[in-house]
């Protein structure tokens, strides 16, 4: 997220510090950023935080320099590295029939509509993000509108003026109005920040019983939209605002799930411990419908585009079907593509930190789409991997105040 990065540096080396140390002896199962005008604010790295926020600068922060950069990161990269040739599994066996995701025809068309129905605050998000959809699409959108929304938020307001004022756009002077603010972060910032905030409210709103799964829901959430635009130029064409939105989205049908779940609509008794990780094959087993296709309905039912619609749908097909039984336009195909690999490198992260994720392989027919080397060189990136940091950071400081 736009706002993701509110964490310092030194307090990120310290976190990843820690992990390595924690995980000393673990075999992977499997330079500094230069600010140019084109990258967006989840690039940077403010040093302050907002009032009520905690600093996130343990003990550890002492290790600075770059020696000490390169160690802290070296386990991690190889950890990624051999993750990333399990995700290219040359000798990976085709998933069995059983095991392959109900399609939106195949899937149950009454939970579909039931499930929809019934998740608490989805009808109020829908209305909210219509409008919030319709503003941020709209190519003729000016700043005073931005603005006028902005300031109606007195959190969005202070979120904005914090960023402005971030050493990363290296400003002289404070800014404390939302109009020079909104100059200096440019559109694009602004429109992430606004989408992250809405949806946020969205994982937000879910009860104190899964308060727990939809915090690991929302924290991959982050990981993954931080994944999915930084990994635009893996194809041509590529919208980087389109990728940071799907990252955000693409598993929102598993919160309609957990509705579901805990309304008693399933004989399965997942309810309170729904598994953030649990498999498509067995949603469709439990629901007779999976996540992706529940959320490919939900964008719809939203007035998303199509193309988004279709990305969500289909993000997990990449590992159950091969390029020509998908049946994917070459668009459709590349933001596929993108987000199935930015889910996949935001799981292997959350295995780095938690040992819990599972790594779904890519089919033999995409291994010639992508540019392996060129994906690994943009995993292995040190401002990458401080923004994945960042990303995690700032999920747990939410769900922390959430909490309290």
């Amino acid at each position: 997220m736009t706002v993701i990065v509110l964490i310092v540096s030194v307090g990120i080396l310290g976190a990843i510090t820690a992990l390595v140390l924690h995980r000393k002896g673990k075999t992977p199962p499997v330079s500094n950023r230069d600010p140019s005008p084109d990258k967006t604010f989840l690039e940077a790295a403010p040093d302050e935080s907002l009032p009520g926020e905690r600093n996130i600068q343990g003990s550890l922060s002492i290790l600075t320099g770059h020696d000490q950069t390169s160690a802290v990161y070296k386990d991690l990269k190889a950890y990624l590295k051999n993750g990333l040739d399990s995700i290219f599994d040359e000798d990976a066996p085709a998933p069995e029939v059983w095991s392959l995701p109900r399609t939106p025809e195949e899937s149950d068309q009454h939970v579909l509509k039931d499930a929809l129905e019934r998740s608490p605050g989805l009808n109020r998000f829908r209305t909210e993000q219509l409008r919030l959809q319709k503003l941020l699409n709209d190519p003729s959108v000016q700043m005073p509108d931005l603005s006028r929304l902005i300031v109606s938020d007195p959190v969005m307001t202070a979120k904005v003026l914090k960023m402005a004022n971030s050493s990363y756009f290296g400003v002289t002077q404070k800014i404390d109005s939302i109009s020079h603010a909104l100059m200096i972060l440019g559109l694009q910032n602004i429109k992430n920040t606004l989408y992250r905030e809405g949806v946020r409210d969205l994982f937000g709103k879910g009860s104190t019983s899964d308060r727990e799964a939809v915090y690991a829901l929302w924290k991959h959430s982050n990981l993954t939209c931080v994944c999915a635009q930084h990994f635009h130029d893996l194809f041509d064409g590529l919208n980087r605002g389109t990728l940071y939105t799907l990252g955000l989205v693409h598993d929102i049908g598993k919160l309609i799930l957990m509705d579901y779940s805990r309304a008693g609509k399933t004989d399965s008794s997942v309810g309170e411990e729904y598994p953030p990780d649990i498999r498509v094959g067995e949603e469709d087993k439990l629901f007779g419908v999976n996540h992706a296709v529940i959320g490919g309905y939900t964008l719809a039912h939203w007035n998303f585009s199509g193309l988004m619609v279709n990305a969500v749908n289909m993000h997990h097909t990449p590992s159950f079907l091969e390029a020509d039984e998908a049946k994917l336009s070459p668009e459709v195909q590349k933001y596929v593509l993108v987000l199935f690999l930015a889910d996949q490198v935001a799981r292997l992260y959350a295995d780095w930190n938690e040992g819990i994720a599972h790594i779904y392989v890519l089919r033999r027919s995409y291994h010639p789409l992508i540019d392996r080397k060129k994906l690994l060189n943009k995993i292995l990136d040190n401002g990458f991997l401080t923004q994945m940091s960042a990303a995690q950071k700032i999920a747990d400081d939410e769900h922390h105040r959430h909490n309290t």
